[in-house]
């Protein structure tokens, strides 16, 4: 309620982050995100993170309630089958991943930006199941998919009970769990097999010509192109729509 103000304020903000003082917010909310692995390199509000966190909690209760036991073999398999999910319209090809997740015990959300945050993903664990929580930040098709098998790689490879904030990618080399996710990501995308042909490209035609052997979205050869040649305008742009869930996603709500 916008009218709230004082302690009524501070009481119903205390409720929505589960917490009884403004000294535990800070140790339950703020203190972590000391060690949270971050791949980027702006400064961001830590209230608006905890905010944007606490939400992507709250979307995903339903989904962790009913999760059945975390199971990394099917998450490998719902990890391959992923891309050729992306040649159907966006908001159904997520749907479709959150039932193939869900069968591997990890619980997948779609929460808006919320500014002064960065976020594209994120990766934690919420009790005993994993949570994989997405944004439209770099607003393309690949993006998004390259950011949801980033954030799978973080729940296969690495430590249980880590958050994984996942926002600008400009520092990842620096960082070997970070490098990981990205190659896993980039290696879904495209498979080692196809790098020759994806090397070789030189035209629109040739990448969707690959994309089509793979049975994906030209978007995400694509956007693996134009990272290798940094080269993100001209031709190869429009094979990169964009591309916001909030749109296909809640307008429906």
């Amino acid at each position: 309620d916008r009218a709230d103000r004082g302690a009524d304020l501070v009481a119903k903000l205390l409720a929505f982050f589960e917490v009884a003082s403004p000294q535990a917010y800070t140790k339950t909310w703020l203190e972590p995100q000391a060690s949270y692995k971050r791949s980027q390199v702006h400064t961001i509000d830590p209230n608006l993170t905890a905010l944007w966190l606490r939400l992507s909690e709250l979307h995903a209760a339903e989904l962790i309630e009913r999760a059945p036991q975390y199971d990394a073999d099917k998450l490998r398999s719902a990890a391959a089958a992923l891309p050729k999910l992306t040649v159907d319209e966006a908001g159904v090809a997520f749907e479709r991943a959150q039932s193939l997740l869900l069968e591997a015990g990890v619980a997948l959300v779609f929460v808006p930006e919320i500014p002064n945050t960065r976020i594209s993903g994120v990766s934690r664990w919420v009790s005993k199941t994993p949570m994989i929580a997405v944004t439209s930040r770099y607003k393309t098709l690949d993006g998004l998919w390259f950011t949801l098998l980033h954030e799978i790689a973080h729940v296969l490879l690495h430590p249980k009970r880590s958050t994984f904030i996942d926002g600008l990618r400009a520092d990842d080399d620096a960082d070997a769990q970070e490098t990981a996710a990205n190659t896993f990501a980039s290696e879904h995308m495209v498979p080692a097999s196809y790098r020759p042909a994806l090397d070789a490209a030189t035209t629109s035609a040739s990448i969707v010509a690959i994309a089509k052997e793979l049975g994906v979205s030209p978007s995400l050869i694509a956007g693996q192109w134009a990272f290798k040649n940094k080269v993100w305008n001209g031709p190869v742009a429009r094979l990169r729509p964009k591309v916001d869930l909030a749109d296909e996603l809640l307008t429906g709500e």
